[in-house]
């Protein structure tokens, strides 16, 4: 990879950090010296010129090595040396003065500024100038020297002597999504979309080299995602001219052996045992060719976009003899060959392609049933191209791409679209094309964008498939309602109603079932919501194990309010992901699995999910489920009292939500800010953030602002605004009495208990709401409304009954693991005059005052005003101002800031 300054080395930020410390350590007259190790294309060149150039005031010494001069003696050596009048007198001598002399050399030239040696491609110095040139690096501790050695990695080649031996090395693996997404964004602006440099990146496998020659070669028309992307290398690129060479210089059996590898994805060394000819010395020259890379005993190229360089690069007659001995050795009975075996078959055959393609699309086929998606997307693209034309090789690619999908290569799926699409004449599979495109939009792109494929596809397959239409029309409402174009929405639910008919297939009844219950939810209608609801239950109970349909009758069950029952059905779809290897799914089972379990007061289980779905989605490509599960880990960290990892979370998500318009995961994020400001004992933002949550979405939420309402109550009530509470609280009550659910009618009589005006009212408000949370089995809200409930005690002067009520919340939150909340019942219980042995410590305590004095003194010299003392310890504004004149009395002062300074010279 050639680098200039102007361009970022992306993903070389570790190394680029050695090599400044390096230079200044040398700078300082404590030399050193270090290797970089990496293939070709992966950023050694680079590196070395970002250390020339970072160093100012050193002369700088360089030589890269030539292979052509590898078995020459001293040849390295003389070029490094040749602008300071080559080597010195006698360096024919004996292995250690020759050694001692290049030592000695380099300090004397040291002596007027610091000396920087550049040893590129170090593997093919010759052993002579190499031994000596790292004899005199380990020995520059006390002088200003510098040496850096970039050099090609050999992985697995093993035995032999390594002359660079105790210098540190540092391998330069390829770069991960993020860093190759920003090497291509510097490369080509920011015009072609994320889903195109995704390609890119997958393609190279990271490989900074490859994917610049890439990123050189992408047309207009595969740069706007229109075209597949460039199966190969350009063929005059420099690293493709790089590859070809050491191809060319390869042994016929080593030679084979890359060959096999550019014919098949992994050669596990049970494989290769039963491939002929290749023998330990053909392994370690394959390896030290820089074509190969060995892992796990597992033997691969170094990429996709390689695999087929070479492949081109290949002859025809000796590509059929790769092939041929793949498919005798996958043809054993205990290679486990299936398509593979199939696929090597067609490729050495000289059989008419279009009957070896229709062979291997039903080994592919095969292969699906029994979920080995990675073979069959394989197969399924191989069998594209063997004599299929127009709709037949658009289908091929659209299978492959549907496994491909499935495995979580998310990149591969939209450049075998991408192809599809090209190849699909006017009878071409166009709705399956959208159905697949729509889906991939919705979990990775933007909900609108998302929608309109997915209508799209339900129209094309409404007469020819109507069981797909009926898939596509429930994603797109799932598009819908991510984005909150709730009137989209109720649109198509208008439309699913023409297909509810008494003898529709179950996949249908479904989808009519689950839109009209759901858009009436959405509506508030809720008694017409139900029977609609119930169907789309009965439709998925007779879709059995089916991971979609267990998914869509988990939200159906929600909306009924049937949590525990929502619960449980998103826990089957996770195990059914898990269990198929379904890795583009698992993210979205995950999604509502952590959703359903926050909602069931499981917040830990919450996160546990959330944590397991955002590393699932990142893997597989999928920001949008990746921003659900940000948004959704944030929201069970603010529940448990944790700010800090939900400030957290927010920060990271928020830029894509914005990004990609995502009005579901906006409002949920605004109910979580709300929590956070309610922790923070500031109900006035609070508030104002509930009011604008639909305006911040983008879309209205509906689900959300109910859901969001117990909230709102206790925001609404300790902000002095308790109208604003009465109105949301109607429209929640609506829902709760519909559902008969315990667990949200416990918190609509939390929500009545604290705006009760009436000692009595509130009571029997609270006791229905404690004994509804037992009865619902949701531990945290139960404590949280026991502190609720203590706290009126005590406004009411029941400070016993009050302590007993903290004393359990306490106790409640510290086993759910909700370590501000168990904070804040001890401190309650403190002011109110009672003692936790196992307790955090107490706030400082200032002589001569009651608890509840002590802690309003305290308050006050933290200068929060008597408004917000009354609101933080939920007693009235005059009963503060009671507290004051007495604590004035008693501690002798007359005015808050004698209070204050008293405080401050107590605690110094």
């Amino acid at each position: 990879m050639t680098g200039t300054a102007a361009r970022p080395l992306r993903g070389r930020e570790p190394q680029l950090s050695r090599l400044t410390e390096l230079l200044r350590r040398a700078g300082a007259g404590r030399g050193g010296a270090l290797r970089l190790l990496g293939g070709m294309g992966t950023g050694k060149t680079a590196l070395l010129e970002a250390a020339r150039a970072t160093a100012t005031g050193f002369q700088v010494l360089s030589a890269p090595g030539v292979r052509a001069e590898q078995g020459l003696p001293l040849g390295a050596l003389h070029r490094l040396l040749q602008p300071v009048g080559g080597p010195p007198p006698g360096l024919e001598a004996a292995t250690f003065a020759r050694c001692r002399g290049v030592h000695d050399l380099l300090v004397r030239l040291a002596g007027p500024r610091p000396l920087l040696c550049l040893a590129d491609d170090a593997h093919w110095w010759d052993e002579t100038s190499l031994a000596a040139l790292t004899f005199a690096a380990r020995r520059l501790a006390e002088v200003p020297v510098a040496v850096v050695l970039a050099e090609r990695a050999q992985p697995g080649t093993g035995g032999g002597a390594d002359p660079a031996g105790g210098i540190p090395a540092y391998r330069l693996a390829p770069l991960g999504p993020e860093a190759g997404d920003r090497l291509l964004r510097d490369a080509l602006g920011p015009g072609p979309p994320r889903a195109v440099r995704t390609g890119l990146v997958e393609l190279a496998a990271g490989i900074p080299g490859d994917l610049l020659e890439l990123a050189g070669a992408l047309s207009s028309a595969q740069a706007a995602g229109r075209a597949p992307l460039p199966a190969t290398l350009p063929l005059t690129g420099a690293q493709r001219t790089g590859y070809r060479r050491s191809l060319a210089g390869l042994g016929p059996k080593a030679r084979h052996l890359v060959l096999l590898a550019a014919c098949e994805p992994r050669l596990p060394e049970t494989l290769l045992a039963r491939c002929p000819g290749i023998d330990p010395a053909a392994r370690v020259e394959g390896l030290a060719s820089g074509l190969l890379q060995a892992t796990d005993d597992t033997v691969r190229a170094l990429s996709p976009v390689l695999r087929a360089t070479l492949r081109a690069e290949a002859d025809a007659a000796e590509l059929r003899r790769a092939h041929a001995t793949l498919a005798r050795a996958l043809g054993d009975p205990h290679g486990g060959g299936g398509v593979r075996s199939a696929w090597h078959r067609a490729a050495a055959s000289a059989e008419p392609a279009a009957r070896l393609g229709d062979a291997l699309h039903a080994a592919a086929e095969t292969a699906v049933r029994v979920g080995d998606h990675e073979n069959a997307a394989d197969a399924f693209e191989r069998a594209a191209g063997l004599g299929a034309r127009g709709a037949i090789a658009a289908g091929r690619l659209v299978a492959a791409a549907r496994s491909a999908w499935s495995l979580g290569r998310t990149g591969w799926a939209r450049s075998l679209l991408r192809r599809a699409r090209t190849e699909a004449g006017p009878d071409g599979p166009a709705g399956q094309i959208s159905l697949l495109h729509g889906e991939i939009e919705l979990r990775d792109g933007e909900p609108a964008v998302a929608a309109h494929e997915l209508l799209a596809a339900a129209r094309e397959l409404e007469q020819a498939a109507p069981e797909q239409a009926a898939i596509a029309l429930l994603l797109a409402g799932e598009a819908w309602r991510l984005g909150g174009d709730l009137a989209g929405y109720a649109q198509a639910a208008e439309l699913t109603r023409q297909a509810d008919q008494p003898d529709a297939p179950a996949t249908v009844a479904l989808l009519t079932g689950h839109f009209a219950g759901m858009a009436a939810t959405f509506a508030g209608e809720h008694l017409r919501a139900r029977p609609a609801l119930e169907r789309a239950l009965r439709a998925a109970r007779e879709l059995g194990t089916d991971l979609r349909a267990q998914l869509w009758a988990s939200e159906a069950a929600f909306a009924l309010g049937r949590t525990a029952r929502a619960y449980e059905l998103a826990a089957a779809a996770v195990a059914r992901a898990r269990m198929a290897g379904e890795t583009a799914a698992l993210p979205w089972a995950l999604v509502q699995h952590s959703h359903t379990a926050g909602m069931l007061d499981l917040h830990q289980v919450a996160l546990r999910s959330s944590t397991e779905g955002l590393a699932a989605a990142e893997v597989a490509g999928q920001r949008t489920c990746a921003a659900e599960h940000r948004v959704l880990l944030a929201f069970s960290a603010a529940q448990l009292g944790d700010a800090d990892a939900a400030l957290e979370h927010l920060a990271a998500v928020e830029p894509d939500i914005a990004r990609h318009l995502l009005g579901r995961p906006s409002a949920l994020a605004s109910w979580t800010r709300a929590c956070l400001d309610l922790l923070a004992d500031q109900p006035g933002e609070a508030l104002a953030r509930l009011r604008t949550l639909d305006v911040e979405a983008g879309h209205a939420q509906p689900a959300i602002t109910v859901l969001a309402t117990p909230h709102l109550v206790e925001i609404a009530v300790r902000a002095g605004e308790p109208e604003r509470a009465r109105r949301a609280l109607r429209v929640f009550d609506d829902w709760a009495l519909a559902t008969h659910a315990p667990q949200w009618l416990a918190l609509s009589e939390r929500c009545h208990g604290l705006l009760a005006t009436e000692a009595q009212e509130s009571v029997r408000h609270f006791r229905a709401a404690l004994s509804l949370h037992r009865a619902a089995g949701t531990p945290l809200e139960l404590a949280k409304t026991q502190l609720a409930y203590a706290r009126r005690l005590r406004r009411d002067r029941r400070t016993r009954a009050a302590r007993e009520m903290l004393w359990d919340a306490g106790r409640l939150f510290e086993r759910q693991g909700a370590g501000h909340w168990a904070r804040r019942a001890w401190a309650e219980l403190r002011a109110a005059g009672g003692t936790a042995a196992h307790e955090p410590r107490a706030d400082p305590a200032v002589p001569g005052l009651t608890p509840q004095q002590n802690r309003i003194a305290l308050l006050v010299a933290g200068g929060e005003t008597n408004r917000e003392i009354a609101r933080r310890l939920v007693i009235s504004h005059r009963t503060v101002d009671h507290h004051l004149r007495n604590i004035f009395a008693k501690l002798g002062v007359r005015s808050r800031v004698q209070l204050v300074a008293l405080l401050a010279s107590q605690s110094s």
